[in-house]
């Protein structure tokens, strides 16, 4: 058997070896007390309305004053979208926080604040995290020090992609129904002034002193003939063609018929 003597040194010769070991993360994350608080809104109306950027900026500042941060820098506080991170004020905030050494946290109102790009938004965390700067939220709190805190925290990026993709099919879709009605979904033409631009109204268009201008769709129309040859009879209306296959129609235009085969305007 090994004496007592025999095992201290053996302890001892194997101490060479702790050069190499990995070194507590969460000890060196946590060392630095400083942050930054990075606040944004998705659209200039809610910028203009200002109510959920002093709420977000409230929070992020209570959760500093929690941890005993010191907040040396804010960035953001205007509307940028967060379905990239090629943001302006998000690629300042973390050029900044990279440029600096004594930046430990940044801290948000909520993951989605910071990104909401799924993997792409877990990925600049993860390397963040690797300089010993830590992502924080004042509604998601979670301890990325831990392999658990780390995942729950990338989930919640890629809830906030799913969440974006969801709005995005929801939008297509009520878009293609307003169409398929003969609404108009998109900014008013030129020529007329939208007098109804209330939120979620149907828009009234009216002539205004510009004058009246109207989209020539005769080339898409000869296209739409050669595949539907046949089915038009002249005198009939046939920019319905347009929209079959197509989510977009010719709304407010002129009307259109057939005649030897090629699209004429249709005389009232």
């Amino acid at each position: 058997m090994q004496t007592s003597s025999a095992k201290r040194s053996l302890m001892k010769d194997l101490s060479i070896f702790n050069q190499f070991a990995r070194k507590d993360e969460s000890k060196s994350l946590r060392q630095a007390g400083n942050a930054v608080i990075y606040t944004r809104v998705s659209t200039k109306e809610q910028a203009d309305n200002n109510a959920s950027l002093d709420t977000q900026l409230k929070y992020c500042e209570q959760l500093a004053q929690k941890k005993g941060l010191d907040v040396v820098e804010y960035f953001g506080g205007t509307y940028e979208s967060a379905k990239s991170d090629e943001r302006k004020h998000f690629q300042k905030m973390l050029n900044y926080v990279k440029r600096r050494k004594d930046i430990g946290y940044i801290i948000v109102y909520s993951y989605d604040r910071f990104s909401r790009t799924g993997a792409n938004g877990a990925y600049i965390s993860d390397q963040l995290k690797r300089q010993g700067i830590v992502t924080i939220s004042a509604t998601q709190e979670v301890d990325t020090s831990t392999s658990a805190g780390s995942f729950q925290q990338n989930l919640y990026y890629m809830f906030s992609q799913f969440d974006n993709e969801l709005r995005r099919d929801k939008s297509v879709s009520g878009m293609q129904e307003k169409l398929r009605r003969g609404d108009w979904t998109g900014a008013w033409p030129y020529g007329y002034t939208n007098t109804n631009p209330g939120k979620g109204k149907k828009p009234n268009f009216v002539i205004n002193e510009k004058g009246e201008v109207f989209v020539d769709y005769r080339i898409d129309l000869y296209e739409a003939l050669k595949k539907n040859e046949g089915q038009f009879k002249e005198g009939e209306d046939i920019r319905s063609i347009l929209s079959k296959d197509s989510p977009f129609v010719p709304a407010y235009s002129l009307p259109y018929t057939v005649k030897n085969g090629e699209p004429i305007f249709l005389k009232s």
